[in-house]
């Protein structure tokens, strides 16, 4: 179990960032299948961080990090060949609403996953494997010679 760190200037920067080559935000994530086209293409290109729990607009909503991770792990050793090792981060965001009130706190799921020596392919559809590279901040399927 990962206990969940107070860290707002880590997590700050991340958001000033912005998304790009090595950085990718997440509201929820829903689709394992999806989400592994992301971790493939962090791991072939030049590795990245994957925040969950934050908008594309850097507003932090806060997710379950249990059923999110949960998701990131199917992705990574079922729709991943060869599988992809990510390790997590947890990072608590507090909300003030109003001065007299307790803050609400959210949490932040960070992702990890490292530039891979392998190649790494998800399958299309058609069970065809498919390499994807992160070009900006998009995964895009690569034609290989």
């Amino acid at each position: 179990m990962i206990s969940p760190k107070k860290d707002e200037p880590y997590i700050s920067s991340l958001l000033l960032r912005g998304e790009g080559e090595s950085l990718d935000f997440k509201q929820s994530i829903n689709s394992a299948e999806k989400i592994a086209k992301t971790l493939a293409a962090f791991a072939n290109t030049s590795g990245g961080k994957l925040l969950v729990g934050v908008s594309d607009q850097k507003k932090i909503t806060g997710i379950d990090e249990h059923e999110e991770m949960y998701i990131i792990d199917k992705a990574a050793k079922e729709f991943c060949h060869p599988a992809i090792q990510v390790e997590y981060g947890l990072y608590i965001h507090e909300e003030f609403k109003g001065k007299d009130e307790e803050p609400i706190e959210k949490i932040i799921l960070e992702a990890i996953i490292h530039k891979s020596d392998q190649r790494h392919f998800v399958k299309n559809k058609e069970g065809q494997p498919v390499y994807y590279i992160r070009v900006m901040d998009r995964s895009l399927p690569k034609i290989l010679d």
